[in-house]
């Protein structure tokens, strides 16, 4: 998931906007160290901008902008605009939910303290569990719900839903 956008020569920081969250309960804001942060949880450090010149990086000053709408686009200083830009938004964590065969997450959630829901399909017969109602698959494919701490580092709850036949998670909210 972590990821950089590299803007080419002659091309514009302006053109970038990403939506974070379904609705606006989920509206994005800027808090007072530059971080974005969305339903009270930082979700992405301020952004590292910099330009490789002449063999040096040099940082350049930005930041986050939210528009009316709720994109998440930049704001960025004085650069080259003939040399390649590179803007970092610094994850603030990732892990890795899965096991040995397909698993597919089709909705994240956030609790008010940070912890993290995931729901999602699998065809794994080793796919993490903890505390679970059910233990093992029982299809083909079994949907999943999963709570991650808020820091990434516990698998604090996860299981199998499922049974004999397919089942599936889909997200119908966007």
């Amino acid at each position: 998931m972590e990821y950089d956008f590299v803007i080419a020569p002659g091309g514009s920081p302006k053109d970038i906007q990403f939506t974070v969250g379904p609705g606006p309960i989920d509206m994005p804001m800027v808090n007072s160290d530059g971080d974005l942060v969305v339903g009270g949880q930082t979700l992405l450090r301020r952004p590292v901008i910099r330009q490789e010149v002449l063999g040096v990086q040099q940082q350049i000053d930005g930041h986050y902008k939210i528009g009316r709408d709720g994109h998440v686009g930049f704001d960025v200083g004085s650069y080259d605009t003939s040399r390649p830009l590179v803007i970092d938004p610094v994850l603030v964590y990732s892990t890795f939910l899965g096991g040995k065969d397909i698993d597919s997450a089709s909705g994240v959630a956030v609790d008010s303290a940070g912890n993290v829901y995931v729901a999602g399909t699998t065809n794994s017969t080793n796919f993490p569990t903890v505390k679970p109602q059910q233990s093992t698959l029982h299809g083909s494919n079994d949907m999943f719900v999963s709570k991650i701490s808020a820091d990434g580092s516990t698998l604090l709850y996860s299981t199998y839903i499922g049974g004999l036949d397919d089942d599936e998670v889909r997200d119908h909210c966007r």
